[in-house]
């Protein structure tokens, strides 16, 4: 017995496989797309957290630190760029703090990071308020007698954290007057209104 084919039966088969190919294709693309977009924000944020990090903020000093006018700073210069050590000086002049020494790095080490902050261990709460001054800066002890603390800036170092403003003093604020509303109407005099006498 002779089987009747049908004359578009390969064709539908055929536009059949097309189109699941299609299918296929299109929902690769929007995976594809999907993790792209992922990624992309992954990177961005990954670039902005680093770039918030690389804001330097001042720390606040630490609470059992000495002030800084009781703090004596040796500040040395352990890069190849002129005046550096001289200006970093006298910005920390600035901050109160005491300078004594001001020159080239004497033990010519080469300091690739921020700075390094030498002192002997007992001065630990003296170098921490320099410390403070330098997000980045590491503490390395010596056996010094002296109560200094020698700032060396090495190749890293750009510039001093920006210092936080003053905290408000509360008792200066409740001894201010309020600021007169220069809308305000005028206070009426209380005195009684001076009346004109009659003529004798």
């Amino acid at each position: 017995m002779a089987v009747e084919t049908r004359p578009g039966g390969a064709r539908h088969r055929h536009t059949g496989r097309h189109i699941r190919t299609a299918v296929t294709l299109l929902v690769l693309l929007g995976f594809v797309s999907f993790a792209a977009l992922h990624g992309w924000r992954a990177i961005s944020g990954d670039a902005a957290d680093e770039e918030a990090a690389t804001q330097q903020c001042l720390p606040a000093a630490p609470a059992d630190g000495p002030p800084p006018g009781e703090v004596q700073v040796n500040v040395y210069n352990a890069t190849t760029r002129s005046g550096l050590a001289s200006t970093t000086a006298g910005q920390l002049r600035e901050r109160g703090f005491v300078i004594l020494d001001v020159a080239n790095d004497p033990l010519a080490r080469q300091i690739d990071g921020t700075a390094e902050v030498r002192a002997n261990p007992a001065q630990q709460a003296a170098a921490n308020v320099v410390l403070a001054q330098l997000p980045g800066a590491v503490f390395v002890p010596d056996q010094r007698a002296e109560p200094t603390i020698d700032l060396v800036l090495g190749d890293g170092f750009e510039s001093l954290a920006v210092p936080l403003p003053p905290e408000p003093d509360p008792a200066a604020e409740a001894e201010t007057p309020p600021a007169a509303d220069p809308e305000a109407p005028a206070a009426e005099d209380p005195s009684p209104a001076a009346t004109a006498l009659p003529l004798c």
